[in-house]
């Protein structure tokens, strides 16, 4: 019960703050995972923030949806256990895998939905991975975290990137941007218009479904991306109806 009022309390705080620098000291209560964060030093160009403090600013310039704003707070949370000091330089290779692990251990612990925990395991792994604006690299994108996470991983590191310094993300943010549309105006626009071409496999429920409704001029199979005109009306023509789904549905595949 105590995890499930943490968990309460935390899905209020992330939905309702502005800033929830304020309240720093009831989210490490809630996540002590985050302590180490705190002081964690980033001596490096491209950061202006201790990795707490990052995270913080990550957190609050996603918008109010629960999934960004869990993935933003748990997205660099791996980062204190792989610091390294090179050239004089701290980098923190690898960080995103650990904070992945980290991240499904708290929402464990907390009580989040699998399906959920699932989601944002995969965003926190991938919060750096690099998209261009070509249909290899939008494809290779969409084959690492899902096409329905694309956006929210585009999000997520918008807002990662705008709490760097303005020095490094200036460039890189125009960059992600001409990825997003890239994928939002040509990708998603040609993927809509080939998604009735797509080849799928027809089951028997889904051929029975047909059937049943073809009657109705209901949508006709597993996609159901069409809609038939009644065709007939009497039961005793069943027969000529389903030859005429069987002529629809094959121009799909």
């Amino acid at each position: 019960m105590l995890y499930l009022e943490d968990k309460k309390r935390l899905d209020n705080i992330l939905l309702t703050s502005k800033d929830i620098k304020s309240n720093k000291d009831e989210i490490l209560k809630i996540i002590p995972e985050l302590i180490i964060c705190v002081n964690c030093t980033q001596n490096h160009p491209a950061h202006i923030y201790k990795v707490f403090d990052h995270i913080s600013e990550t957190v609050n310039r996603v918008e109010f949806d629960l999934t960004l704003k869990l993935a933003a707070l748990l997205h660099d949370i791996g980062k204190p256990y792989k610091k390294v000091l090179v050239d004089n330089t701290e980098r923190f290779w690898g960080h995103e895998d650990t904070s992945a692990e980290i991240a499904k251990l708290v929402l464990t612990r907390l009580g989040y939905d699998q399906d959920l925990i699932n989601k944002l395991y995969i965003l926190i792994k991938y919060h750096d991975h690099k998209t261009f604006p070509t249909s290899e690299s939008i494809k290779n994108t969409i084959n690492l975290v899902g096409d329905e996470l694309v956006p929210y991983l585009f999000k997520l590191q918008t807002a990662d990137l705008l709490s760097h310094s303005e020095k490094y993300y200036k460039p890189l943010v125009s960059k992600l941007n001409a990825s997003k549309k890239f994928y939002e105006e040509i990708y998603c626009s040609e993927n809509r218009e080939n998604k009735i071409k797509r080849k799928r496999i027809i089951t028997v429920e889904d051929i029975y479904r047909a059937r049943e409704n073809i009657l109705k001029g209901s949508y006709i199979g597993v996609q159901r991306v069409s809609k038939m005109p009644p065709l007939y009306k009497r039961k005793d023509e069943y027969s000529k109806a389903v030859v005429k789904m069987r002529r629809f549905i094959n121009k799909f595949l």
